[in-house]
């Protein structure tokens, strides 16, 4: 396997996984289209590997689906409205190892707008949908260590090096 981190990337929250040939047809792109991109803003969300591997006659080689649990604000149906253009942050209150184990326990996509459903599998097993979720407060991350949501880790541990 291959892992490729674009300088657009922020390390450790975005990044792109897949094999090695696959990386090196990623990174000639990259390459090819760097100078032209300088003046311009880079935004990892929206940046979709799956595209350009589609476009170059590799789509059977994509998994057709996220690994991040991701929460849209519903508030308003306005495109318009620019609060619906991100991801809702889980707050303090909204966050618990429940929560966690609900999200982890997807194994299944409902698509409204296409009227179909998406079972999440490997080779042929049913998997849950999503390894990550975003976007959590601080408080909400504090909050979900202190509750023993990913073992017995507490949140003053983390703070030994600052």
């Amino acid at each position: 396997l291959y892992v490729y981190i674009s300088d657009c990337y922020s390390y450790g929250i975005n990044f792109s996984l897949f094999q090695r040939r696959l990386g090196f047809v990623f990174r000639r792109k990259q390459i090819l289209k760097g100078a032209a991109q300088e003046e311009h803003d880079c935004i990892p969300d929206e940046h979709y590997v799956q595209t350009l591997f589609s476009i170059k006659g590799l789509e059977d080689e994509l998994e057709r689906r996220t690994l991040t649990y991701t929460s849209w604000n519903q508030s308003t149906l306005d495109p318009k409205d620019k609060m619906t253009w991100h991801p809702t942050t889980f707050e303090y209150d909204a966050a618990s190892p429940e929560q966690i184990n609900a999200i982890k326990s997807i194994d299944h996509v409902n698509y409204e707008v296409e009227h179909r459903t998406e079972w999440c599998q490997s080779n042929g097993t049913s998997v849950p949908c999503f390894l990550f979720a975003r976007k959590f407060s601080y408080g909400a991350a504090m909050h979900l260590l202190e509750d023993g949501a990913f073992g017995l880790l507490k949140s003053a541990q983390l703070l030994v090096n600052f």
